[in-house]
């Protein structure tokens, strides 16, 4: 598989955190196939969102499913003054991603 560009990469994130937040990821092996990518890919895209990104994610044994722990959504702006004065105390753990601010938003 080709490296993604940033512009794909965001894009995946989104498609992640739309799944996640309607609790239709399914197991490891059913995310990865919805995602197109290998399931060690999608594992390191949740280490990225968990470890790095700070995405509050859990895995639900019972449902079969990954989620959030608290309520929130992904949001990446290239317009990064206007995202700080809008949600000036949310950012309290958002990362740049180059030109790119990204963080879960409550």
């Amino acid at each position: 598989m080709a490296i993604r560009t940033l512009p794909e990469t965001l894009q995946l994130i989104e498609r992640i955190d739309t799944l996640i937040r309607h609790r239709a990821t399914g197991t490891p092996d059913d995310m990865a196939e919805k995602l197109e990518v290998c399931r060690s890919t999608w594992f390191n895209y949740l280490r990225l969102l968990t470890d790095e990104l700070q995405f509050p994610i859990d895995y639900d044994t019972d449902d079969q499913t990954y989620f959030y722990t608290a309520k929130g959504t992904f949001k990446c702006k290239c317009e990064v003054d206007r995202v700080r004065q809008n949600h000036q105390t949310a950012i309290v753990d958002a990362h740049k991603i180059g030109n790119f601010l990204c963080v879960f938003l409550p």
